[in-house]
């Protein structure tokens, strides 16, 4: 569930809260992505921060492709 957030972050605070807890839901999957991280060019942008995913070997992808599966079939959004 996301957490309510102070109003008037900077992009670069905000995508650090979410990346936070992007990586707090993936560790709760027993999932880890090692490069997920703020891209910082983004977050000084006008257009609006990103997160950068990182490269994963294949069998971590292949087990979040399970896991997303199995949330959607379990009516996840």
């Amino acid at each position: 569930m996301e957490q309510e957030r102070p109003e008037n972050l900077t992009p670069l605070a905000e995508a650090q809260i979410v990346c936070a807890e992007l990586a707090e839901a993936i560790r709760a999957v027993n999932l880890t992505l090692p490069s997920l991280r703020v891209d910082l060019p983004s977050a000084l942008a006008e257009y609006g921060a990103l997160l950068d995913l990182g490269r994963v070997n294949l069998s971590t992808a292949g087990e979040l492709v399970r896991i997303l599966r199995r949330a959607a079939a379990e009516g996840g959004r």
